[in-house]
């Protein structure tokens, strides 16, 4: 959260803080999963856990909780009436999830399930606005099989002017009236099986919009994007996919 303030240039105006609901983690950093997966996306999570406090009602304009559990929790602790004026479920801002809508725990699961957690947040969050009725979002993710073979994992080179080509398509995208926002990355270098290689999230009045200029979004970039993939199988065979 503190990065997408900072990047919409808003960190001299806006303070962002994080706690946990239990004192169990109290003083330690943050998941080394999680500080992996974030590292990757260019910033650094540098925080030690802290419990959320009676005081940080007054000294907060919102509290946002990540799940139901949570939620439950901070509502106890708030003061008569507090709770409905700041405290929040964090999906709730987002007009395509079901209501009470949790962000996944991905605590007891692999890298992957962090790495979808940011994918969730970033994505969803870049698209978000009060006039959207529908938010679609797509994660292209790596499979265990290709042509009857086993996968071990991807390598995926890109061109120098690939991220030129992606900030085209989604602008081509952005034109059409219908729509009120885009965003749309791919990974490269390596990633491993049920690793997020694209995602893309796009946000209109209406869900036939969203569904239809997303796939249009996803089947541009395919076409596209001078993004090169270099398969390697289980039994130690490799092949190189839409390699010029």
């Amino acid at each position: 959260m503190r990065e997408v303030v900072r990047r919409a240039g808003l960190d001299g105006s806006i303070e962002v803080d994080s706690a946990g609901t239990g004192d169990w983690h109290i003083g330690e950093p943050a998941d080394p999963r999680s500080i992996a997966a974030a590292k990757r996306r260019g910033f650094e999570l540098t925080g030690r856990a802290r419990q959320f406090q009676k005081r940080d009602w007054q000294a907060f304009d919102y509290v946002i909780a990540m799940d139901q559990s949570n939620y439950d929790n901070l509502r106890g602790s708030a003061p008569y009436g507090v709770a409905e004026e700041k405290l929040s479920l964090l999906r709730s801002f987002d007009p395509a999830s079901p209501p009470n809508s949790d962000v996944p725990d991905p605590y007891y699961g692999g890298i992957n399930g962090f790495e979808y957690v940011l994918d969730l947040a970033e994505h969803e969050a870049a698209v978000a606005h009060p006039g959207a009725g529908a938010v679609v979002s797509f994660a292209g993710v790596v499979r265990d099989h290709d042509g009857g073979r086993l996968v071990a994992r991807l390598v995926y080179e890109a061109h120098p002017l690939a991220e030129a080509v992606l900030a085209e398509v989604a602008e081509e995208i952005a034109k059409n009236a219908a729509v009120y926002a885009v965003a749309v990355a791919h990974r490269v270098g390596e990633l491993g099986i049920g690793d997020v290689a694209l995602a893309a999230a796009i946000s209109t009045a209406h869900r036939a919009d969203a569904f239809a200029l997303c796939a249009r979004l996803i089947d541009e970039v395919k076409a596209r994007l001078p993004v090169w993939k270099h398969q390697i199988f289980t039994d130690g065979t490799d092949e190189w996919v839409n390699s010029p």
